[in-house]
């Protein structure tokens, strides 16, 4: 509060000089404001906060933990900084209006999903399968359902909504939490309504065009930003204090991309406009869903511009996003368990993925522990996991032991865990980050990107991996010696899950004990994927369109991921720098994803990738 006050006496010190000088001093000069020039401004102010405090409050403003704030990020902070600032001593609460316009956000995007009831909610949620919805993975699900909250007010939320703090999110206290965003959200709409009422008639009476109005309130920026807007409706209802202005925001910023474009503003402002109803609570009983259909998703659209024309008419967007098939192989997934787990092999299960979850924030995060955990070998074993179990348990018995591995192996005469099983049962959020396409179209585009690394290589399916053949007679491998086999041949630009995933897709006897794949029906299979594939022709041009619109706004593609100073980056961060361009939804980049090249850990070849779309040349 004691920075915005400065800056208001100050007219030569606007939000957007001080950020762009503290921008030219910090370590992402002309990009954002870095977290250390951050603590320096606080504590100008406040020389008493201490590096926890300015910890917790980065978090909760930068809200694409990219590491620095753009000026929307900055504008916002300080055009609302009272609630922020008082919130680093008292633990940064949400307040019970911010807490009801995220779960109607959360709600009107559920429903725009398609979504109808609760069950179909906790189903979109539980990550593992087990019928529920921990608190964790409602945490990790709203990184993409609500990716305008910062982790901290990610943490809140899952906290408020789990009302008994038993860890569990219930049906009932998901229906709780909609009815009254439901509720809260009708009241606050119906205070708003009559404010922005009184502003669009001072609009009208003007006499001028509501695109003029809006060009003269932006003082020639192309979109309003926070304090922009505050200093508008404070001008009609001065009594206004700086959380109620901060849940106007939240109704009118739609996107939460922190600024307000002109469609927005006229939506709420232009002459006709009125705020939308709030939409119908999810039903707590199932509803029947219409009919399943394959549509193709719209196009990819660029920020600030018209949807561009079709990429070319043999190239339709793959169909969505959904659930894989309902017959999995073995390690495919988990399987409910014949009898229930007793409470001690519950426990240990609880303990050690806890334990997991703490070190596994991402998926090349919870890769790299399940490899690590392998002694000499690229698959998990019985043995492997026992020592991880007695890690957090060393009492352990041989049965207890035996009764934990026949639940996550699904076997327990398994030879190995998998990393797909490995995730589901001790970290199910991370697997979110990959998506599954209806059809199998992921699968589709990995054999893809494998069968094209062998042709730049000049080589077979039995030249590459024949050797492996235990058996010695170079026809079928099981999943280990697949795995064995691409490592050792290396860079074919498959990560460890997707190459399980191929396995399983094209595994013959999915019933055997190991499971094996047969290398000439594998080869078939990927000599019948054609080269010009048109979800991977889709992908390339996509690419090729965001490189446009990046060079057009001033910025190379290929220089904003060198900025990164790795050649492997986590894939959220290509999609977080596609987003500065596009608008995709999560097919979309779902089916980007499925092409992007990486390393056996999941981690995105960055510059590869942009080679292959032919952006990058050489």
């Amino acid at each position: 509060q004691k920075a915005h006050e400065a800056m208001d006496r100050r007219t030569d010190l606007a939000p957007l000089t001080l950020f762009e000088k503290l921008s030219k001093e910090g370590s992402a000069p002309g990009v954002g404001v870095d977290q250390t020039r951050f603590g320096k401004l606080l504590r100008y102010f406040r020389d008493d906060l201490q590096d926890g405090h300015l910890q917790h409050l980065w978090l909760m403003v930068d809200k694409d933990q990219n590491g620095y704030l753009t000026f929307h990020e900055f504008a916002d902070v300080f055009g609302c900084t009272d609630r922020f600032m008082a919130s680093a001593g008292a633990g940064g609460e949400l307040t019970q209006e911010y807490f009801s316009i995220v779960a109607g956000r959360l709600l009107r995007m559920l429903r725009s999903r398609g979504l109808q009831t609760i069950e179909d909610v906790i189903l979109r949620y539980d990550a593992d399968k087990d019928g529920c919805i921990s608190r964790s993975e409602l945490e990790a699900a709203l990184v993409h359902d609500a990716p305008n909250l910062s982790k901290f007010e990610r943490i809140q939320f899952a906290r408020r909504v789990d009302a008994d703090g038993d860890g569990v999110i219930t049906t009932a206290e998901l229906q709780t939490t909609f009815l009254a965003a439901e509720r809260d959200h009708g009241n606050f709409q119906q205070q708003a309504t009559s404010l922005f009422e009184r502003i669009r008639n001072a609009i009208s009476n003007r006499g001028q065009p509501v695109e003029q109005v809006f060009a003269v309130l932006c003082k020639g920026l192309s979109c309003m930003t926070r304090p922009m807007f505050g200093e508008l409706v404070t001008s009609f209802s001065p009594e206004l204090q700086s959380h109620e202005v901060q849940l106007l925001w939240q109704l009118v910023d739609k996107n939460g991309d922190g600024g307000l474009s002109l469609q927005e503003f006229c939506s709420h402002f232009g002459v006709g406009s009125a705020p939308p109803a709030p939409p119908p609570p999810l039903s707590a009983r199932p509803a029947p869903l219409a009919p399943a259909g394959l549509r193709p998703p719209p196009p990819a659209v660029p920020h600030g511009g018209p949807a561009p024309p079709p990429l070319a008419p043999t190239a339709p967007m793959p169909p969505g996003v959904g659930p894989p098939p309902p017959t999995m192989p073995p390690g495919a997934g988990p399987r409910p368990p014949a009898q229930p787990l007793p409470a001690e092999a519950r426990g240990l299960i609880s303990r050690l993925k806890d334990l997991i979850c703490r070190q596994a924030d991402s998926l090349p995060a919870a890769t790299r522990l399940y490899q690590q955990s392998c002694i000499g070998r690229p698959m998990l074993s019985r043995g492997d996991f026992d020592r991880l179990c007695r890690g957090v348990q060393a009492t352990a018995n041989p049965e207890l032991l035996r009764g934990v591995w026949s639940y996550v192996a699904e076997n327990v005469e398994a030879p190995n865990l998998t990393l797909n099983n490995f995730c589901l049962h001790f970290c199910p959020a991370v697997l979110q980050s990959a998506p599954v396409l209806l059809g199998d179209r992921h699968i589709t585009a990995y054999s893809h990107r494998f069968s094209r690394y062998l042709r730049i290589r000049g080589m077979t399916v039995h030249k590459a991996l024949g050797a492996y053949d235990s058996t010695g007679a170079s026809a079928s491998l099981n999943l280990e010696q697949l795995l064995q086999a691409c490592n050792a041949v290396g860079g074919l630009g498959l990560s460890q899950l997707e190459l399980e995933r191929i396995f399983w897709k094209h595994v013959q006897t999915p019933q055997a004990t190991p499971p094996r794949l047969s290398l000439k029906e594998f080869e078939a299979a990927l000599q019948a994927i054609p080269e010009l594939l048109p979800e991977a022709t889709w992908t390339k041009n996509l690419i090729v369109q965001i490189a446009g619109h990046a060079q057009k706004s001033g910025s190379i593609l290929e220089a904003s991921f060198a900025r990164l100073g790795k050649e492997a980056v986590d894939p959220d961060e290509i999609r977080k720098e596609f987003a500065k361009h596009v608008q995709m939804d999560p097919e979309q980049w779902g089916n980007v994803y499925s092409f992007v090249d990486k390393q056996s850990d999941g981690s995105a070849l960055w510059r590869d990738f942009l080679r292959w779309s032919g952006v990058v040349k050489g």
